[in-house]
């Protein structure tokens, strides 16, 4: 019985230090951005089409978009990229049973890219700029850039999918870079 109380008080205490150390996280880390159901399936149609590709979710998060990709898409291979260790030490475990998914802690500008099929960029506006030099860098040719809400003012989309007429700036954008 007493064991039973210590085991009782470890996941309460457990519980309540993850709880806080994600609240401060969200506080005092950076924004939190969570791609909506209907964008992951609209992206999920597209790499459907294709075998043995590899999707790179830059900004990753908490890893559940990354996660959602890898479950539906068993054929693709999923990298999320988080600058924040405490995001990716929660993706990580997650992670464990699927054999498609990794996550590396890492600054976006300094991960390597070039055997990107597909990049995923859900990020504030003001980082487009930067990183589409970036992109239009060390991607390979071929490779397909999506974006949700937020556009490259200096691209032009190839494709432009709208996925709620009642809130016309809800948008996934695919992108082909020029190299």
């Amino acid at each position: 019985m007493i064991l039973l109380l210590y085991i009782f008080d470890f996941l309460i205490l457990f519980i309540l230090i993850t709880y806080y150390v994600w609240y401060f996280d969200t506080i005092f880390g950076e924004e939190d951005f969570s791609t909506s159901k209907e964008a992951t399936r609209i992206i999920c149609s597209i790499l459907e089409k294709k075998q043995n590709v590899t999707f790179y979710d830059l900004g990753s998060c908490r890893g559940n978009f990354a996660l959602e990709i890898a479950k539906k898409l068993p054929s693709v291979n999923v990298v999320g990229v988080d600058n924040s260790m405490l995001r990716i030490l929660f993706s990580i475990p997650r992670s464990v049973f699927k054999k498609n998914i990794s996550f590396i802690k890492q600054d976006l500008f300094f991960t390597d890219i070039s055997q990107a099929d597909y990049v995923y960029v859900y990020l504030p506006r003001e980082l487009l700029p930067k990183l589409a030099i970036k992109l239009q860098k060390e991607l390979k040719p071929g490779a397909l850039v999506i974006t949700y809400l937020v556009d490259f003012p200096s691209w032009k989309e190839q494709e432009v999918f709208l996925l709620d007429p009642k809130n016309p700036s809800e948008k996934v954008y695919i992108y082909k870079p020029v190299l």
